[in-house]
C-alpha cells in the first residue's frame, strides 16, 4: 500500500501559535489594561485596584497569548470588556484569589470574538 507524507503547517501557521519567550508587564490605567500583543504574548498583570481587562489589541485572527494576573492586596476584582468567557471559568474566579495568589488567562482571537479561558490558584 501507498503512504502519504504529512501535511507540515507553514511557517506563517505555525508562528501563530507561538508565544514570546519574555514575559511583559501590563500596567493599569483608570482601573482598565489592555494587552498588548507587540509586546509579546507572555504577560504579566498585578491587580492594585477594580479592573477592566480591555480586549487585547495587534492580536490577530488565529493568535493566542497569555495573562498572568496576581491579587494584590485588595482582593480586588477583574471583569472583561469585550471577552467570551470559556468552559466553567467565571470572572468571579479571581475575587476568590488571596493576595499573592495568580490566575492564568488564555486570550484568543477567532473572527471578531476573543475567547478567554481562566485557570485560578484557588
Amino acid at each position: 500500500f501507498d503512504t502519504v507524507a504529512p501535511t507540515i503547517p507553514s511557517a506563517t501557521q505555525v508562528e501563530d501559535y507561538l508565544v514570546d519567550d519574555g514575559i511583559h508587564t501590563i500596567f493599569s490605567s483608570g482601573g482598565s489594561a489592555t494587552p498588548d500583543a507587540d509586546n509579546g504574548r507572555t504577560q504579566k498583570f498585578e491587580l492594585t485596584e477594580n479592573a477592566t481587562l480591555n480586549t487585547p489589541t495587534n492580536l490577530a485572527d488565529g493568535q493566542s497569548m497569555l495573562i498572568t494576573v496576581q491579587q494584590g492586596a485588595g482582593p480586588y476584582t477583574l471583569s472583561f470588556s469585550g471577552y467570551i468567557i470559556m468552559g466553567g471559568g467565571v470572572a468571579s474566579d479571581i475575587v476568590g484569589l488571596a493576595t499573592g495568589e495568580y490566575a492564568w488567562l488564555s486570550i484568543s482571537r477567532h473572527g471578531l470574538d476573543y475567547l478567554i479561558s481562566i485557570t485560578t490558584e484557588a
